[in-house]
């Protein structure tokens, strides 16, 4: 598939930039650097949609058939610009932080019906790389902050630079990290007791304690190298037997962030969540600390 192609196919897309650097290889670039890469709704619903696009594209043989022929067998990700991700649009928390309707019970629970539906629409957009069969190498450089951990828990490969900025910042935000990474982290570090102190603080860690924790498996100079390190890696992953690629992810998908416990555990923090924001004192707490940025 040549690029015009691609451009074409993804021509509503303002989020995202799609490239082919080599073929079957897909590189897909976070691109809000002005934004330090933050994402809005449109930004994950984008996610999901580039990522189960590119999964599903078939090439036709002469006959016509389509079976196992597929376009992408790599999808490489990164950002542009500075930053990987600086988490979720502060913004974006009126979306889910509100008071509930207080005057009919009926519309109340209507409120958090909608939260709730909300948030874990959030998490399958988020959680979308693990249903499809096409492995994920993830690039983390610069900011790499909350939303950000939840995207690369979520992928199967994690490459890093040295100046990487990660932190579970959720806990600095008054909420719980929802959509993934409390979930799925327990099962990709080593070391839970230092897993649990990042959590609970919100402190940041660079990509050297990044690698001892087991969260990456490499990490590199520059996003440059990392990216060409990733390259190399896909090229040698693509020229494996197709069905035999793809039942290993599943095995190893299913074993580590895939599990029924993790899914439980979204399904609950999703519900914690969404009360936790109905809260007039979490109201009060958000608007005070980003006074200007959060319209509630």
């Amino acid at each position: 598939m040549s690029q015009s192609q691609i451009d074409q196919l993804f021509s509503t897309i303002k989020h995202f930039k799609i490239t082919i650097p080599i073929p079957e290889i897909a590189y897909i670039q976070i691109n809000r650097p002005k934004k330090r890469n933050c994402f809005t709704s449109q930004t994950w619903k984008e996610y999901q949609f580039i990522i189960e696009k590119l999964s599903t594209l078939k090439l036709a043989h002469d006959d016509g058939d389509t079976s196992n022929v597929d376009v992408i067998k790599v999808i490489i990700l990164s950002g542009e610009g500075s930053h990987f991700c600086s988490g979720i649009d502060i913004s974006e928390l009126s979306q889910f932080a509100s008071v509930s309707p207080k005057s009919n019970n009926n519309d109340h629970q209507m409120s958090d019906l909608k939260k709730l539906k909300d948030l874990e629409s959030f998490q399958n957009c988020i959680s979308t790389p693990l249903r499809i069969d096409i492995p994920i190498i993830a690039i983390t450089h610069g900011i790499t902050y909350g939303l950000a951990l939840d995207i690369i828990a979520a992928c199967q490969i994690r490459l890093t630079t040295k100046d990487t900025q990660f932190a579970i910042k959720e806990i600095d935000l008054g909420i719980i990290a929802d959509i993934g990474s409390l979930q799925r982290l327990p099962g990709l570090v080593n070391n839970i007791s230092v897993l649990n102190e990042l959590a609970y603080t919100g402190r940041g860690f660079n990509g050297d304690e990044a690698l001892s924790l087991g969260l990456v498996s490499s990490v590199f100079d520059s996003k440059e190298q990392a990216f060409q390190y990733a390259l190399e890696l896909a090229k040698n992953m693509k020229q494996k037997y197709g069905p035999a690629l793809k039942g290993t992810k599943k095995c190893l998908d299913s074993m580590t962030n895939d599990t029924v416990e993790v899914n439980q555990g979204l399904k609950q923090v999703a519900l914690d969540n969404s009360q936790l924001m109905s809260d007039p004192n979490y109201l009060k707490f958000i608007s005070k600390r980003f006074k200007g940025l959060v319209k509630l």
